[in-house]
């Protein structure tokens, strides 16, 4: 889970670096959308749509999406797909998710994701169902905001808002996930609930702000591009604060390590050890900066050094 954490500013949101390349078509899906459909509203990057039977077709803003649709995003690629009358969903990088069930009128909708993240934004409405499964888990909501994360370990689901019924795949025990708390599923189904950290509340912040566009249906690709261009000062704004964070809560040779500098062990002949990356060696001295401090160190007093990952 540490990986999936460590990715989460990664695949957390992309669109500013990607709003001048946005390039707004129709794809073959194309036509009015009805409160049983969904519209691509936002794509960047390499996004690619597979309907079964059929090839792998690259996805466009403004194509509808039906049930069976597999949705897959590469590396630095987003997009977002608006189910009518029911919310929105936005397919991080190097994700995988299968539209199942776009809506049932007694089943509601149902999404699989296969791998990577999805951020739903889901209109609180009593009469809606709708359901994230991935391969250990299945999360349950009626009008809330969220994050599933799928990956080869387990599940997460981190909660911005409203209530979210998590359960392992057997549907054995179901948890209550609320705001600001995680719901983390291991490989057997068991279920941890723990806080969210500040970097996660805040990239939660940044998801939320994707829009919910009413009467999408009318195809107007000035209003969904100006939509999104809203919000891009205020993502760009929520990414500096993420890395600020993140680089805050590091240890202080992770902080090292986070700017790409070498950590050494150096052995000295007190008996001590010290790590840290060297900045500068001269004839006499070796300068080591701890992540807190740069110490000055005499060459005779190291024994020996060794590189630390």
């Amino acid at each position: 889970m540490e990986k999936t954490k460590n990715n989460l500013s990664v695949f957390v949101i992309l669109i500013f670096v990607f709003l001048s390349a946005v390039t707004v078509s129709c794809g073959d899906n194309k036509g009015k959308i009805t409160s049983t459909e969904a519209v691509v509203t936002f794509v960047a990057g390499d996004v690619k749509v597979t309907y079964p039977g059929k090839s792998k077709a690259a996805l466009h803003v403004n194509d509808v999406i039906v049930d069976g649709a597999v949705i897959e995003t590469g590396s630095k690629s987003v997009a977002t797909v608006q189910i009518n009358k029911i919310g929105l969903v936005r397919v991080a990088e190097n994700s995988v998710l299968n539209a199942s069930q776009i809506f049932s009128p007694d089943k509601g909708t149902s999404l699989n994701l296969e791998s990577g993240a999805v951020f739903s934004k889901i209109i609180k409405n009593k009469d809606i169902k709708y359901r994230v499964t991935t391969k250990t888990l299945v999360a349950s909501v009626r009008g809330t905001e969220f994050l599933t994360v799928a990956s080869d370990k387990g599940g997460k689901i981190l909660v911005r808002n409203g209530v979210v019924a998590v359960s392992g795949s057997d549907l054995k025990k179901e948890e209550k996930i609320t705001a600001d708390t995680n719901a983390l599923v291991d490989e057997a189904g068991s279920v941890k609930v723990v806080k969210q950290t500040r970097v996660e509340n805040l990239v939660l912040e940044k998801y939320s702000l994707q829009p919910y566009i009413e009467n999408v249906e009318k195809g107007d690709n000035s209003k969904i591009n100006e939509k999104f261009r809203e919000i891009e000062p205020k993502e760009i704004e929520l990414q500096k604060k993420i890395e600020k964070t993140e680089m805050m809560e590091l240890s202080p040779l992770d902080r090292l390590r986070k700017m790409g500098k070498p950590i050494v062990k150096l052995f000295v002949r007190d008996g001590s050890q010290l790590m840290g990356n060297i900045e500068k060696t001269t004839d006499k001295e070796i300068f080591l900066n701890t992540g807190e401090s740069v110490i000055t160190i005499p060459k005779g007093d190291i024994k020996r050094r060794i590189p630390v990952k």
